[in-house]
């Protein structure tokens, strides 16, 4: 990092840790609304330094993809992208899915490994609403109000949510078919890395998430708004799907595998489940984390009934 994104960052630090101290134990309301203002300061946060230096986008993640051992080819982390007739758009981090206001206080978090940088033009599109710092936040907080949000990834877990929701007891449960009021009300998704590529690889055991957040600026903004989640949101449930995902929570407090769920009857695809569940040091609250692979896989909860068991039986 250089000098501005390091005061930067130590700004931000204290700003969440104020925010922290003064209303992590507030009620749910005065909670997201603090979670919200803060996501909006790591967004702005970035914004600023890319208007001062846009060249600090492409050292910031030379950087990164140096330390993860992703020097060149598919698994770099790329800044822009350009398209078919032509048009270079950038592609700032994107740290957040959902809008903290919009939030259940029973939420389910959920972390991906990073965005994948895509080829159609709806991709073209869901960037051309990234290009300015406050469409790209509305961009993130509106994501599944959005015509690019990404369906196929998110039906199978709008079936896990209100399964859960329902369950659970939550009201004004959307519909089964609302797929994206279910992911909008019950989910929240943050990044190990948010930034992109055309493909993923786990970075080089020397690339920890504590060295990387102290010389990656987007990293170390990444690292804040994981505080601002845990801290603040506070979730009580988390879905890890994607083997990948298993080991990147980011609470140290929940980083066994818990029990072993049985999910589906012994076949030749397995699929294997895991609940585990701790009281979080950092939130003060009993979390239950459930890994589990992708879902709508062979070897991943995949059917209709078992995404809502998943959701009914073993995340609630």
């Amino acid at each position: 990092m250089d000098a501005a994104e390091r005061t930067a960052i130590a700004s931000l630090q204290g700003t969440v840790a104020a925010r922290i101290a003064a209303e992590g134990a507030s009620p749910w309301n005065a909670r997201r609304i603090a979670a919200g203002e803060l996501l909006a300061a790591v967004n702005h946060a970035w914004r600023t330094v890319h208007a001062r230096d846009p060249a600090a986008y492409e050292r910031d993640l030379g950087r990164l993809n140096t330390l993860a051992g992703w020097p060149r080819g598919d698994h770099a982390q790329v800044a822009a992208w350009r398209s078919s007739q032509g048009e270079t758009l950038l592609m700032p981090p994107k740290f957040f899915g959902g809008d903290p206001l919009a939030l259940d206080e029973r939420f389910v978090a959920s972390i991906s490994l990073n965005h994948a940088v895509l080829k159609d033009d709806t991709f073209c599109v869901e960037l051309r609403d990234q290009q300015s710092e406050i469409e790209c936040l509305s961009a993130h907080r509106e994501y599944f109000a959005r015509d690019y949000a990404y369906k196929r990834f998110f039906v199978p877990r709008a079936l896990v949510l209100h399964a859960y929701a329902s369950r659970a007891g939550r009201a004004n449960v959307p519909a089964l078919e609302d797929w994206r009021a279910l992911n909008r009300s019950f989910g929240f998704y943050i990044e190990a890395f948010p930034t992109r590529s055309r493909k993923f690889k786990t970075a080089q055991p020397s690339a920890a998430p504590a060295v990387l957040a102290r010389e990656v600026f987007v990293c170390g903004l990444n690292a804040i708004v994981h505080d601002v989640v845990l801290h603040l949101l506070r979730p009580q449930r988390v879905l890890l799907a994607g083997r990948s995902t298993w080991d990147v929570w980011p609470d140290p407090e929940l980083t066994s595998h818990g029990t072993k769920v049985t999910l589906r009857a012994a076949t030749a695809f397995p699929c294997p489940v895991f609940r585990e569940r701790a009281t979080s040091t950092l939130s003060g609250v009993t979390v239950v984390v459930v890994r589990t692979n992708f879902l709508k896989t062979v070897y991943g909860p995949n059917s209709t009934d078992e995404l809502t068991r998943l959701g009914r039986d073993v995340l609630a």
